[in-house]
């Protein structure tokens, strides 16, 4: 970084950076540069020729400081509620079964499409603020419950306005995923390759209303299939969005295929994912997102191969999934909880599946989700003092403070 003076220094606590290298710095001190982490490392080693009278000194008086945290799947921007889905899983209905009368996905379809954008945004916006009281500094929010091309537009348009409005007295990082191939509205049921040639044309125009930065695609029993799928990712290869796909969440299919063959950013879910095909993500680079708060919602039994990832060395994820259906909660906190007591992951893993792979996840490696110089200054300071209460705690904790690009946020 440059030689310049530092414009803030911020010290006095435990530093959980986020690199497997360099995870844990205790008395560590970081330093801020316009907007980027100029420097990072134990208190004692500070090159004092950059801080001058116009650094301002903070000193946070012990607790831990992180990287903020990422929540890298999310359906975040609905309208209304599934309680009936709810009352029928009760009952023994699965969520396959749940597409008829008043239950399922086309419910939220048909209140989403038509709610105003006021009503979607303002209930949007509640869901948002509650996730950035957890210290959740970025979020992938996902159309996809649109009954046509306007309110998949729509969604999108919601989701930049709350990027835009939460920057006026807080900040947060968003980003817009266009899930075109998410259900097929009933009107398609007999012309499905339609309905997706549409959504192949109709992302060059949201790219063009700069309304996406990622696509996804839900390749599975209910969803769309290998050769449907194709077309729609290989357009966003052309565009160079990041992609992500939901895959095996309630049978297998060719997702992992289709990921490895074009190299995507992500696959998502992964509960009848075998194990042997572990080591095809990792040969391709690519991140498992599991999303336990879904698993547990929908009374899965099947996991995903947790231990196959973890041996194959490949990057795990967490996220909250948050949607009406099958996640109806934006706790991240709650999901890495779950994440370890009913997928088997360690806190520490955990952790790094909500900043550093996250942020793989979601192509923002070299921009956020560690304490690494270069990166952008997302911080959070929590008054605790084991690292590990951020996992094992089920009632959200409070952080003291939140640093965006290097601005301290208010009203937290």
């Amino acid at each position: 970084m440059t030689e310049s003076t530092w414009d803030s220094l911020w010290f006095g606590c435990s530093f959980w950076t986020g690199q497997k290298d360099n995870l844990v710095i205790e008395n560590g001190a970081i330093a801020v540069s316009k907007g980027r982490i100029a420097w990072l490392g134990h208190y004692n080693d500070l090159p004092s020729r950059h801080i001058s009278s116009k650094t301002k000194m903070n000193n946070l008086n012990n607790g831990w400081l992180l990287p903020g945290f990422i929540d890298c799947h999310t359906h975040m921007v609905y309208s209304g509620h599934r309680v009936n889905d709810f009352i029928a899983r009760t009952q023994g209905l699965t969520y396959e079964q749940q597409n008829f009368g008043d239950t399922g996905i086309k419910v939220t379809q048909n209140l989403t499409s038509n709610a105003s954008f006021d009503e979607l945004y303002k209930e949007s916006m509640l869901r948002a603020k509650s996730s950035i009281a957890e210290g959740v500094l970025t979020a992938e929010i996902k159309s996809g419950y649109g009954i046509d091309f306007s309110t998949e537009r729509k969604q999108l348009q919601v989701a930049r306005k709350l990027e835009d409005d939460l920057g006026r007295d807080l900040s947060w990082r968003v980003i817009k995923t266009y899930l075109a191939l998410h259900a097929l509205p009933a009107e398609y049921n007999n012309k499905r390759q339609d309905f997706v040639n549409q959504a192949v044309s109709h992302l060059q125009d949201l790219y063009d209303e700069n309304l996406v930065d990622r696509v996804d695609a839900f390749c599975d029993s209910i969803g769309f299939n290998y050769e449907e799928i194709l077309p729609f990712f290989n357009k966003a290869k052309e565009l160079s969005l990041s992609i992500g796909l939901h895959t095996d969440q309630l049978s297998h299919q060719d997702g992992i295929k289709l990921a490895s063959l074009l190299k995507i950013n992500s696959v998502e879910h992964l509960e009848y994912m075998p194990p042997e095909q572990a080591f095809d993500l990792k040969e391709a680079g690519i991140v498992a997102v599991l999303l336990p708060q879904a698993y547990y919602y929908l009374q899965q039994v099947q996991k995903p191969p947790v231990k196959a990832l973890r041996e194959a060395e490949v990057g795990m994820a967490v996220a909250t999934d948050v949607n009406p259906g099958s996640a109806p909660g934006a706790s991240l906190q709650l999901a890495r909880n779950m994440a370890c007591l009913l997928f088997d992951l360690t806190p520490e893993e955990a952790l790094l599946g909500t900043t550093s792979y996250a942020a793989t996840a979601l192509g923002l490696s070299e921009e956020c989700g560690s304490l690494k110089v270069g990166l952008s200054a997302d911080f959070v300071h929590w008054p605790i003092n084991q690292v590990e209460l951020l996992v094992s705690s089920i009632s959200p904790l409070k952080p003291n403070l939140m640093v965006f690009k290097g601005n301290t946020l208010l009203n937290i």
